[in-house]
């Protein structure tokens, strides 16, 4: 983020944010601290392999507009704390660490990967999982089901009892 100045809890920043780096979240002495990021305005540009780095204890709220992404770079989230989306429209890199996602009603949030320790999302909300540009998934509208092997197994075993009845009732 920008720290062209110091801030005090609750203050508002209207500055454009520019995310570089890691920034960690650290809830201090007690656990319960949380850092609250609401986008409003201004413009958001990314650095590749910018990072929010949220330690145990800790909580990161998000809401307000797109406030982790550039449209082309998105910070990743290293949450071994809580990272809470309570509303908006939101993308992010990676999320990693054993901490909790909670994804809040009517909210949207799009991810590149999420592996985390828990994944809450609420009535209404939309969780996305980008696919990888060249993965096997890319340039695919859409998943293929693929029946399992014990479906193909008991279709087989269905035309040959099918079979031998025809066989057997011609003789």
């Amino acid at each position: 983020m920008n720290d062209s100045a110091a801030f005090n809890a609750g203050d508002v920043i209207t500055y454009s944010t520019n995310w570089v780096g890691t920034l960690q979240v650290d809830a201090g002495t007690t656990t319960g601290g949380s850092f609250n990021i609401n986008r409003t305005g201004g413009n958001v540009s990314v650095t590749p392999g910018a990072a929010l780095d949220i330690l145990a204890g800790a909580t990161v709220n998000l809401s307000g507009a797109n406030s982790l992404s550039d449209g082309t770079n998105s910070v990743n989230i290293v949450n071994h704390g809580s990272f809470d989306v309570l509303n908006g429209n939101h993308h992010v890199g990676d999320i990693t660490g054993n901490g909790s996602v909670k994804v809040e009603n009517d909210t949207t949030l799009a991810a590149q990967s999420i592996k985390t320790g828990t994944l809450t999302i609420g009535a209404g909300a939309t969780v996305t999982i980008q696919p990888i540009s060249g993965g096997p998934l890319a340039g695919k509208a859409g998943l293929t089901a693929v029946p399992e092997p014990s479906t193909l197994v008991l279709l087989s075993l269905a035309a040959i009892v099918g079979l031998f009845s025809i066989y057997r009732n011609k003789r």
